[in-house]
């Protein structure tokens, strides 16, 4: 239903043609952008653009991106790629945060215009909106895997001429450029008991356009399932993650801001809480190392994981 949702937002975004009161078509219809969507660096990541207009909409190159780009937006934003968005909420929920009240809008009636057009209750999960999936590919059994001796700690290089030039997914990116995430999962993964590199990794996970993971496809894929993604590190998530670190079957891994004063962000596998930071295994260098050494402390996130 992804289609018809797109073109019910194309429609109450005012997606209109030149002409009337438009001599030179609406606001989505110059930028190419149905879902008049906001110009960040995810929105530019869904396809080719040039840049944004005067309020910060971005303009995509043709109305086929554009379309595409929503569709990609939509099926993110159900599938809890999206940091505003989880597949539990209602359409109620995800208008309020697609078209807040802040930005003059009215997101009840929005979502429930939508809702009729679809013929669904505004109480709809937005997951179930997405379209069937596909007869699923056999995921391969753990004794399917290549087994090592469980419990060694490694810290692989994700830039490994070995694996370094793998595309990830059918994204424009590399595991040397873009793969830490993966590379951290491999890591864990030798830890468990499991050798897969992450160059395999970059190819049997699903990742977005670019290259980001879908971490449900973890659970789906592999012998480790995915519990939660936490996107702050605040006094909570802290004592969550240090709960984990204890477990006996539980491991995470910690989004960290790579440089100070940047937004760039780096993934490394936290190992045990120190007096001072956490102990890390760095997939950039490939080594062992402090987080609060290294990076400041700047932990911003991070993901737990267990066995199945």
């Amino acid at each position: 239903m992804i289609k018809q949702w797109a073109e019910a937002i194309k429609k109450h975004e005012g997606f209109i043609s030149p002409g009337g009161a438009y001599p030179l078509g609406s606001r989505s219809y110059r930028n190419n952008n149905p879902g008049n969507l906001r110009f960040t660096t995810y929105t530019s990541s869904l396809g080719k653009n040039r840049g944004k207009d005067d309020k910060n909409f971005i303009i995509y190159d043709s109305l086929e991106i554009g379309t595409k780009a929503l569709h990609q937006f939509l099926i993110d934003a159900a599938t809890n790629v999206l940091r505003a968005y989880r597949g539990e909420q209602t359409l109620y929920e995800f208008y309020a945060a697609y078209a807040p009240t802040a930005d003059g809008n009215y997101p009840r009636g929005y979502a429930e215009a939508v809702a009729k057009d679809l013929g669904v209750p505004p109480t709809t999960k937005i997951k179930d909106l997405l379209d069937a999936a596909p007869a699923p590919v056999p995921v391969p059994t753990p004794g399917q895997f290549r087994r090592v001796k469980p419990g060694e700690v490694i810290s692989r290089k994700q830039g490994d001429p070995r694996w370094g030039n793998v595309v990830i997914g059918n994204s424009n990116t590399t595991v040397a450029k873009d793969g830490c995430t993966i590379t951290d999962i491999s890591n864990l993964l030798w830890w468990y008991g499991y050798d897969i590199t992450p160059g395999e990794l970059a190819k049997l996970l699903r990742f977005t356009p670019a290259g980001k993971i879908y971490w449900e496809s973890v659970t789906e894929k592999l012998p480790i399932k995915f519990i939660y993604r936490y996107w702050n590190f605040d006094q909570y998530t802290q004592s969550i993650m240090n709960a984990a670190l204890k477990h006996p079957t539980q491991t995470l891994i910690m989004e960290v801001t790579y440089k100070p004063g940047t937004s760039l962000k780096h993934w490394v596998w936290s190992l045990v809480k120190q007096m001072v930071g956490y102990r890390m295994a760095d997939p950039l260098p490939g080594d062992f190392g402090n987080t609060t050494l290294r990076y400041g402390g700047r932990i911003t996130g991070g993901t737990l994981f267990d066995i199945k």
